[in-house]
């Protein structure tokens, strides 16, 4: 029976002794680099949760600080013949290979070329990585090969990570027969970063303005109390324009009504909230709605309730239904068979 959603597989130390986490992390990652500690801490972790579909490997990882080191010898021996592009979501890097000695911070994208020897030094880190066989990526073969152990830097790179989040957000979620769609629009978003050109930058409209999307969504999210959240600042705060953020936001009916939507979700979460005394008023004035009449015909219009009828209706709706994980298999096993 074909998998119903993205093949997903897990891996963490968690559930080990002290004894054996950092020995079980060493052989997992044995697949492509060697590892070892340059400061022997109390605790090791490390977890990683990936994702595969057509030939492309997306992981989420966490990790205490360590050394990897992928020598010649290990890559004559390996058959690993494969790019990994991994977003330093927290921590950084500092690599040594050929290319030179090189660093990199929270934020940017370290590029590898896993048929390449280097020892790169991480502290701990929070990352998501892309690996992909050397024949998936080849129209940027010279370009990575020359940025080996480097950041990608420009513009678009900002873009690239937010596809990075967006991707090991949504990935769980997805059917598995959207894998080759999900690839091509992928490679599209890889094409505009790594070789830029006018008919790239075309086909990877899509990906860019969902990444910009799931950017600005993250800020709202951050600022729904404010006052000085407002489309035009919004726009001023993510580096485009007024009309750029409109054209993003249609796709979800609009900035305004967005914004309206989400003030109103907090509102409403609060409300149902029995630990939360505050009255009604002092609840929506804290996310802009400063008349309570105005108010109440809003909320009723979106919910089909007053607010103090959802209040009061609290703790009975139906809890949403439980989607039970895919099987897990071994992340090491999928590296090799990535060429397949």
């Amino acid at each position: 029976m074909p998998p119903q959603f993205i093949e997903r597989t897990h891996f963490s130390t968690n559930d080990l002794s002290f004894h054996e986490q950092f020995e079980a992390w060493r052989e997992s990652i044995s697949v492509i680099f060697d590892v070892s500690r340059e400061v022997v801490t109390p605790v090791f972790n490390a977890s990683v949760t990936a994702f595969r579909f057509a030939g492309i490997m997306i992981a989420e990882t966490h990790l205490s600080s360590q050394r990897y080191t992928r020598s010649n010898r290990r890559i004559s021996n390996d058959n690993i013949d494969h790019f990994m592009l991994s977003l330093h979501v927290t921590g950084g890097w500092e690599s040594d290979s050929a290319n030179g000695l090189f660093s990199g911070e929270a934020g940017q994208i370290c590029i590898n070329d896993l048929a390449q020897a280097i020892i790169t030094d991480k502290p701990q880190s929070d990352l998501i990585h892309l690996i992909a066989p050397r024949e998936k990526l080849e129209d940027y073969q010279e370009f990575i090969e020359k940025m080996h152990g480097q950041a990608l830097i420009g513009p678009l790179s900002v873009l690239l990570a937010e596809y990075f989040h967006m991707l090991i957000g949504g990935l769980g979620e997805l059917p598995a027969h959207s894998g080759e769609d999900l690839a091509r629009a992928t490679a599209n978003m890889l094409s505009a970063c790594l070789k830029p050109s006018p008919e790239m930058l075309h086909l990877a409209q899509a990906p860019l303005r969902t990444s910009l999307l799931r950017r600005a969504k993250r800020r709202i999210e951050t600022q729904l109390t404010s006052p000085d959240l407002t489309p035009d600042k919004l726009a001023v705060a993510l580096g485009v324009s007024r009309r750029t953020l409109y054209r993003t936001f249609e796709a979800v009916g609009g900035v305004h009504d967005y914004l309206l939507s989400r003030r109103l979700e907090r509102v409403r979460h609060e409300l149902v909230d029995e630990n939360n005394q505050q009255r009604v008023s002092q609840i929506a004035g804290k996310y802009g709605f400063s008349r309570s009449d105005s108010f109440s015909r809003i909320f009723k219009a979106h919910y089909g309730v007053t607010p103090l009828e959802a209040r009061k209706l609290a703790g009975h709706a139906p809890h949403s239904a439980r989607i039970d994980s895919p099987r897990l298999k071994r992340y090491g096993a999928w590296i090799k068979e990535l060429h397949r």
